[in-house]
Order: C-alpha cells, then sequence, then structure tokens
C-alpha cells in the first residue's frame, strides 16, 4: 500500500525569507543542465519526475503565504501537473537560455524537468524553486530522476518510499555547545566593532547608480551564461599549488578572484576586496539516511586586501587569514539568540526587514558573490549506465550590479558559470573576467 502523502508541510524560516526574496527581485530559481551523449525515454523521464515529487514531497506542494503564516500546500491532483516539458532546441546555448528565461513565468511548479532533444544528443535541464531547496538540494533532485529513470526501464511499476525526514531549517543549532554559541556571540560583537573600525577603508565592489526599485524596473530580457571550464589537469595543479602554500582551492578561488576582480570592475586596487560567500550549515547537522531537500546555506562577507602590488602567494594568504578568522566565528551560522528571535517574527515584519536588508546593499557598491556547490557524484548521475558529459548549474540570473559566480567540480574538472543579461554587460567583458580568475594562479611556476 503506498504510503500516504501529508496535504500540508511547515514552511521554514528560510523558505519564507528567500520567497519574500524574490518578491524584491532577487533570484528565485536556480537550474542544473545535464547534457546526455544519448536519447531518452521521454515518457519513462516523465513517470520519473511524477515520481521524484512523491519521493520528496515538498516538490509536490506550492508555497502559500498569507498575513498570518507560511505552509507548503500539496497539490490537489499531482498527475495533472506537467512535470515535465518537452522541447528542441539548435544548440546548447540556446537551451540553456531558453530555461533561464523561464524563471519569469515559474507557475506554481515547485520543480520542473526539460527534455531537450539536440542534434547529437538530449539535454535533461531540472528547475527548483529555492525557496524548496539549495544547490546541494538540486543536485539531489537529478540523482533521485537519474535512479527513477533507470529503475522504471525494468521495474515500469515501481513507486518510491516518500522521505518524511523533517525539514528543519534550524537543526543545525541543535548540536551547538556553549563555546559554540559563545562564538557565535562574539564573532557578532566582533562584527560590530569591525565595521566601525572599517568604515573608512570603503571596500570595492561594482559600482552602480540603481535603487532597488530601479534595479527591479530593468528589463529582464534574454539572458545568457558562460561556463569557465578550468580542465582536470589545470584543477589538479591548482590543488597542488594551494596544498604546497597551506591552502584550499576554495581559497586559491578566493584570492584569485579577488585579484581578478580589480580589472574587472576598474577598482583602486589599494581598496580592500569584499566578497560574499555561500556557506553550508549541513556541516554543523548530523547525518541523516535520508537527508530532507531544504535550503542549508547563509551567506558570509570576506573583507581582505587583494594585494595586487604583490606575489599572488600573497594575496592567497590574506584570504586565508580571513577565511580562518571567519571559520572561527563558524561562518554562516547564525547566533542562536538573533535566531531565536527572528523566527518569532511576524509575516509583516519580515517582509520588512527583507526589503530594509536589499535596499541596503544599493546604497554601496555590490560585492560579488561566489558559491562553491561542491563535487558532483558521477556515480549517482546515470540514466541508463549514461553519466552526463559535463553538469552546468546556473544560480539565477541578475542584471548588474549583482553577480553571481557559480564553482562545481564534476570528473576531476571545476566550471565557473555565471548568468547574466548581454544587453547589461558585455559578454566578452564577463569572459575575461572569468577567464582572468584562472590566469591569476601560477600554475606551474
Amino acid at each position: 500500500m503506498t504510503q500516504a502523502l501529508p496535504a500540508t508541510l511547515p514552511a521554514e524560516f528560510a523558505d519564507e525569507m528567500l520567497t519574500l526574496a524574490r518578491e524584491f527581485g532577487a533570484p528565485g530559481i536556480a537550474h542544473l543542465f545535464l547534457p546526455v551523449a544519448t536519447r531518452l525515454e521521454p515518457q519513462r523521464l516523465a513517470r520519473a519526475a511524477r515520481l521524484l515529487v512523491d519521493s520528496e514531497p515538498v516538490l509536490g506542494c506550492r508555497f502559500e503565504m498569507t498575513a498570518t503564516g507560511a505552509r507548503w500546500r500539496r497539490h490537489e491532483d499531482p498527475d495533472r501537473v506537467a512535470w515535465l516539458e518537452i522541447a528542441q532546441a539548435p544548440d546548447f546555448d540556446t537551451a540553456v537560455s531558453s530555461v533561464m528565461l523561464s524563471e519569469e513565468t515559474p507557475g506554481d511548479r515547485t520543480v520542473v524537468v526539460r527534455l531537450f532533444s539536440l542534434p547529437q544528443h538530449d539535454l535533461v535541464a531540472i528547475t527548483l524553486d529555492h525557496a524548496a531547496g539549495d544547490g546541494a538540494a538540486l543536485l539531489e533532485c537529478a540523482y533521485q530522476l537519474a535512479e527513477l529513470y533507470s529503475i522504471l526501464r525494468d521495474r515500469p511499476d515501481h513507486r518510491p518510499v516518500p522521505n518524511l525526514t523533517p525539514r528543519d531549517g534550524f537543526e543545525w543549532m541543535q548540536g551547538f555547545s556553549r563555546r559554540d554559541k559563545a562564538r557565535t556571540l562574539l564573532r557578532d560583537l566582533g562584527a560590530i566593532g569591525g565595521a566601525i573600525g572599517r568604515a573608512g577603508r570603503r571596500p570595492s565592489g561594482i559600482a552602480h547608480g540603481h535603487t532597488l526599485e530601479s534595479w527591479k524596473a530593468v528589463p529582464r530580457r534574454a539572458p545568457t551564461h558562460i561556463d569557465r571550464q578550468v580542465s582536470a589537469t589545470e584543477f589538479e595543479a591548482m590543488g597542488r599549488f594551494a596544498r604546497a602554500n597551506g591552502s584550499s582551492v576554495f581559497t586559491l578561488l578566493v584570492a584569485a578572484m579577488a585579484r581578478a576582480f580589480v580589472d574587472f570592475a576598474g577598482v583602486d586596487p589599494g581598496r580592500p576586496f569584499q566578497m560574499q560567500t555561500v556557506t553550508d550549515l549541513r556541516r554543523f547537522t548530523r547525518a541523516h539516511e535520508r537527508p530532507p531537500l531544504r535550503n542549508m546555506v547563509a551567506s558570509a562577507s570576506l573583507l581582505f586586501d587583494p594585494a595586487r602590488h604583490a606575489p599572488f602567494t600573497a594575496t592567497l594568504e590574506n584570504a586565508r587569514r580571513e577565511l580562518d578568522r571567519m571559520r572561527w566565528g563558524m561562518r554562516g551560522a547564525m547566533n542562536p539568540i538573533a535566531a531565536s528571535l527572528v523566527q518569532r517574527l511576524s509575516p509583516a515584519t519580515k517582509r520588512q526587514a527583507t526589503e530594509k536588508a536589499l535596499r541596503g546593499k544599493f546604497r554601496r557598491p555590490v560585492p560579488l558573490t561566489f558559491s562553491h556547490s561542491g563535487r558532483v557524484d558521477e556515480r549517482r548521475l546515470l540514466f541508463d549506465g549514461v553519466a552526463p558529459d559535463r553538469v552546468l548549474l546556473i544560480g539565477g540570473w541578475m542584471p548588474m550590479p549583482v553577480l553571481l559566480i557559480v564553482g562545481l567540480e564534476y570528473r576531476g574538472a571545476l566550471s565557473l558559470s555565471v548568468g547574466f543579461q548581454d544587453h547589461d554587460i558585455p559578454t566578452a567583458r564577463v569572459r575575461a573576467f572569468l577567464d582572468g580568475i584562472v590566469a591569476q594562479v601560477p600554475l606551474g611556476k
């Protein structure tokens, strides 16, 4: 007997805040692209997509926000929802742009799977509402879709067991010791003093003349993207260089971005470089046999000297010290005292707080945002034994001055991807920036 799925699921704090941010123009959707060197069966993929929303119940819901609260409500008849769309495209880039443009008309589907027939192969694209999950959740959707598709070949009557693990967005606080709580409190108190001390340093960012209203009014025309591939050979060399200098590849990339940003944004190299990084709060939670789909990411701000006048190792050391400082302060984890307060805010107050925070971002140059979404497990992405040739993740596309770069590791290589509008910023300029990031690392030197 099929297990009954709940009609509603509780909304988590992150679900609400991301939905509110979307109302004010922030990205609300992430896209994953999987070019597969074979032809997939549309009917079987459609069935796999339908079973996916049973396997992960939040995917079969629409998000509801009212004046009194929020929740996820399951579709009355999921069988009548088009979880799979079928299309054709002349090439990969055209297909990607068409999917990105769909962000403007998401409807009420939390997840959408698209199957493109390209001249030489098929392309599977998965779009996920950010309110339901982050980049790690999007990858999990892809893993489960591939598994379901493969199982259905020999077992067409297969039905997955629903994942009813609670989506507690504040689970990361449950394992905090008193020392952990003290560290986050000291971090926040230090941030106040640090903001006062850094007030005259004027960190660099992407210059603009926007208010929140004018930025929202920028026409969302056909978007484009760039995916800068760092080969397995280059990426391995990056790892060796990072280890030889007591660092990590992530820190190395942050340092390279700081140096390349000077030319990209035309900023004074003597100013501190500021970057927003995305951190995964799952590192604070216990292991789950079936982790729930949810948002477990937070943002942290880095600030350090790009040291363009010195060798790359000087910039790398500055980035390492800043990241060590942020890690000591449990980068991205909210102070439990603050967390307990924000959970109690009314929907109206949450909306006001979201608007105030977004308005504040446009009162000064906007920092670059970098999200490293981790390593893709090729073994879990097999469609009838065939893995995608590559994996591309676009974490939303926005008008300038907002620019989000996503890093993703696959088959030992690294991709740096970014979505944007070429009428808003020249494609050549963005490509030169991504090329410049890689060029900053003195590989083989």
